[in-house]
Formats: structure tokens, C-alpha cells, sequence
């Protein structure tokens, strides 16, 4: 038999018109078209013919991806993907230091099944300050946390925690404050302490300035654009780190490379005079009148809490809709990995923290806008895929990524509910899923877990104090 095939085989051989090395690269050839042919999704699953322009990302951004991407889910998205460009150009500036009226707040609600240790991982803040905190609980605060009470997290612009404050009994509350490094101090001070008034005088120190100055104080700086909002407030007086506070203010609800044209002005209020003709870097903001595309913005800090409200109110911390939605896939989808900011990589060994949850669904899903809010990137990397991050409001931000096709493009603005891609199975990855992140303060926190915002008048609705101020600081800004 063997001697029949060998026969066989050199006949065909040598009745070929070519080498026999030109056969097996065309068998070869045959065999690989087989296979992908077999292997690739089916032609439903793949982007359409005019897929919506898709943005590269900054190669300092794979960097810092590629630094974290030991292994297919250990991605997460650097902060700075979830600004727009003029937040971002303000950012590569050189920083000041943030002062205690800079912090930005995050509440939570503690809940029947929480912990001390569980809290802490939720909000994605180091165990390390969790164990610094508990070394100087003389009161016992900190064990004695009961379902409902409310606490309010104090972060800086690094996201790195300062101060926390906690309800304890008889009108007082508990306040751990960051000294020297990660070591804290427990303050207890009383609750409910009035607001410090607002006065438009000029202290004797401004005087001073005045008498130095070539140009006349003032605590309004106004200007109206010309080229970028950035130039234009940069020639206006503001500083970068102000400039950045108002972008935050309104990103959700104004597009500050889109929206505004040239003419449209804007007016800030502050609580320093200026010094010839600037803002000091220790000024803050405390009201801001914007105009544009014929529509006014209006932005009032309550200085108890750092918090803007629209001058009918309205707290500008919140979505238009007041709501957000748990889940960007539709139902109550099964949870592949869940977020942890402290796991480990099982090959490395190294602690790669994984700040969103994945969703383990076929290509070409359907993904929701958990919240109202604007797109602020559309983009593609080799490890997110292509990916969106969607700029709820000043304070919130939601990432979806691996994404097969987005419905968006950058500047659209989108609704609760609204589809704004199909899930996919981009990047580097193990298997179709939908890996979602969300950020407060661009902070990512576990969206499984964290206080969502809600409608609820008495959160989100300044009270009859708070539109007092309202009232007043309008007076300084107008006068």
C-alpha cells in the first residue's frame, strides 16, 4: 500500500507545471482563508460600512494604559479621558494648592449590610486612612455607624481624601480632619452652623492692595469671548485653577468649545478683590453669569457645602432629569467582575485595580446613558476598544467600553435610557462584555454600590437660606 501511494504521490508531483514549494504555499493559503472564514463574527456583529469617525487617543494615554494592562480585564481609564479639551488644557497648567472651600463633597448613605471596610472600598479611598482614622476615634464614631446615617467624604482635586464628617448625637457631628501626611485629628464640632455672610466691603488688607494697585479692585471680572472660553477668561483676569472650577460647574449642561461663539460674555464673582486686574489664586469662585446661544447660565456656591445652584435653585450637582439608572444594559444583567480597586493580578502579583463593573453580553447589545448628560469622547485604544465617556454633570461621569459600534459623537448631547452604542467585543479582551465605569469627580467609585443621585426636592432644591445668598450674590454680581 505504502509503495502504491508513493507511486502515486511522484507521479502527481512530477507532472506539476510549478515547484513543489508553490503547492504548499496554496494549500497553506487555502487553510488560513478556511479558518477565518469560520472564526470571524458574522457580518450582522461588525461595524457598518460608515461607522461614526472614531477619535485616536493621545499616546500618553496608552501609556498609562498599557502600564495597568497586565492582563485582559485589568483595564481601567485614566482620569483624564473623562475631561473635554479646554478642561484638559487647564489641567496641564501649573496647578495652586487647594484650599478647604475647593473640596469637593461626596455623600453616602451608610446601609443595612455596610462596613467600615466596605464603605471605604466603595468610594475606591486607601484602607490605610480607613486604620489612621479608627487610631484617633476617641468617641467611637466610627464603630457606631447605623443604617441611614449620612456621611460626607471631603476630597481635593487629586482625589485624595481630607475630611470626613459624620452625625454624631446632641446636634454635633464628628469631623476627622487631614493634618501632616495620612495622620488625622477628631474635631467635634456643633451642626448646623450659620453661613458666613457675604459682605461686598472692602477689608482693610484690600485697601492696601488698592493703594498698590494700578487698576481699581473689583470682585466681578467680566469678558466676553474671544477665540476659546480659556483665552477668553485668561485675558478676562481668571486664573487656570478658576477657569477649571467653572468648566466643571456647567460641563453637562454647556459645551465649551461648541457652545459658546464670539461675543457671548460671561461675569464671575469672587470673594477677593483683584490685584491689578487678576484674581488671586486663593479667590474662589462664588457666582458665575453665562451667556450663550442667546440662553443665560447661572451658577450660585453655597459656601457651606461647595455645592452650585441655577439661580431658581436648582442644584447644577444634578442631572437635567434629577435620575440615574444602575445599569447601562437593559433588565438586570449578570455581573462578570464586579468593581475592586485592591485586586490582584493572579499572574504579576501586583495590585491592578479593576474601577468598573463588567457585564458578561453578546455583541452588538444595546447600551443606555445611565444618566442625562454630554458625550465628551468618542475613541478608540487597543486595550478599551473603542469607548465612550459621557459627562453627566459637573460631578458625574460615566465610562463604557469594548464597545463594537457608537451610536454618538462628541458634543451631543443624550437622555436617561437613550442608546448610545452596542456592546462589543474591542480591545483586549477574553470575550464579548461591556466593561462600565462611573466617577464622581472623576473618581471612580462602584457603581453597583454607591448613592446614586435622586430627585428628592430636599437634596437637590436649595433651601430658604440658600436662596437668600442666592439673592445676594446676585446683587454683588449685577452691581
Amino acid at each position: 500500500m505504502r509503495q502504491i501511494l508513493k507511486s502515486l504521490s511522484g507521479a502527481v508531483f512530477s507532472s506539476l507545471p510549478f515547484p513543489r514549494q508553490h503547492l504548499y504555499a496554496i494549500l497553506t493559503l487555502v487553510l488560513f482563508s478556511f479558518a477565518a472564514m469560520t472564526l470571524l463574527p458574522a457580518p450582522e456583529h461588525l461595524l457598518s460600512d460608515k461607522p461614526l469617525p472614531v477619535v485616536p487617543d493621545d499616546s500618553s494615554t496608552d501609556t498609562a494604559l498599557n502600564k495597568q494592562a497586565a492582563d485582559t480585564e485589568f483595564i481601567t481609564a485614566p482620569s483624564d479621558i473623562l475631561l473635554d479639551d479646554d478642561a484638559q488644557d487647564i489641567m496641564d497648567g501649573t496647578a495652586t494648592a487647594t484650599t478647604d472651600n475647593e473640596l469637593q463633597v461626596t455623600a453616602y448613605t451608610v446601609k443595612d449590610d455596610d462596613n467600615l471596610s466596605s464603605i471605604f472600598n466603595t468610594l475606591n479611598l486607601p484602607a490605610a486612612l480607613l486604620q489612621n482614622m479608627l487610631a484617633v476615634d476617641s468617641h467611637n464614631v466610627l464603630v457606631h455607624l447605623r443604617p441611614g446615617q449620612n456621611l460626607s467624604f471631603f476630597l481635593d482635586d487629586h482625589n485624595e481624601l481630607q475630611k470626613l464628617s459624620i452625625p454624631a448625637s446632641s446636634g454635633r457631628q464628628a469631623v476627622f480632619v487631614r493634618q501632616s501626611g495620612d495622620k488625622f485629628q477628631l474635631l467635634m464640632e456643633a451642626t448646623n452652623q450659620p453661613l458666613p455672610a457675604i459682605s461686598d466691603e472692602v477689608t482693610s488688607a484690600e485697601k492696601t492692595e488698592k493703594q498698590k494697585s494700578s487698576q481699581r479692585p473689583t470682585r466681578v471680572l467680566q469678558g466676553s469671548i474671544q477665540g476659546t472660553f480659556v483665552q477668553s477668561a485668561k485675558a478676562a483676569g481668571l486664573g487656570s485653577d478658576h477657569i477649571r472650577r467653572i468648566i466643571r460647574v456647567f460641563q453637562g449642561r454647556v459645551d465649551f468649545r461648541r457652545d459658546l461663539k464670539k461675543g457671548d460674555s460671561f461675569r464671575v464673582l469672587l470673594d477677593h478683590q483683584t490685584v491689578d486686574g487678576k484674581a488671586p489664586n486663593d479667590a474662589k469662585v462664588l457666582a458665575v453669569i453665562l451667556s450663550a446661544k442667546g440662553r443665560t447660565y447661572t451658577a450660585f456656591r453655597n459656601i457651606e457645602d461647595n455645592q452650585f445652584y441655577d439661580a431658581t435653585g436648582n442644584s447644577l450637582s444634578m442631572t437635567q432629569s434629577g435620575k440615574f439608572m444602575r445599569y447601562p444594559i437593559p433588565g438586570r444583567p449578570k455581573v462578570s467582575s464586579g468593581f475592586n480597586p485592591t485586586r490582584q493580578n493572579p499572574v504579576t502579583g501586583r495590585i491592578m485595580p479593576h474601577n468598573g463593573t463588567d457585564f458578561p453580553v453578546p455583541v452588538g447589545s444595546k447600551v443606555e446613558a445611565t444618566g442625562d448628560g454630554v458625550i465628551v469622547k468618542v475613541a478608540h485604544h487597543p486595550d478599551c476598544g473603542i469607548y465612550i465617556v459621557l459627562r453627566n454633570s459637573g460631578r458625574y461621569s460615566s465610562v463604557y467600553m469594548h464597545l463594537s459600534k457608537a451610536l454618538v459623537r462628541v458634543g451631543q448631547k443624550v437622555n436617561l435610557g437613550q442608546v448610545i452604542a452596542l456592546s462589543g467585543n474591542t480591545g483586549r479582551t477574553t470575550g464579548p462584555h461591556l466593561h462600565y465605569e462611573f466617577h464622581i469627580n472623576d473618581h471612580p467609585v462602584d457603581p453597583m454600590r454607591v448613592d446614586l443621585p435622586v430627585n428628592d426636592p430636599e437634596r437637590t432644591k436649595a433651601d430658604k437660606k440658600m436662596l437668600a445668598k442666592i439673592k445676594e450674590l446676585k446683587r454683588l454680581i449685577n452691581a
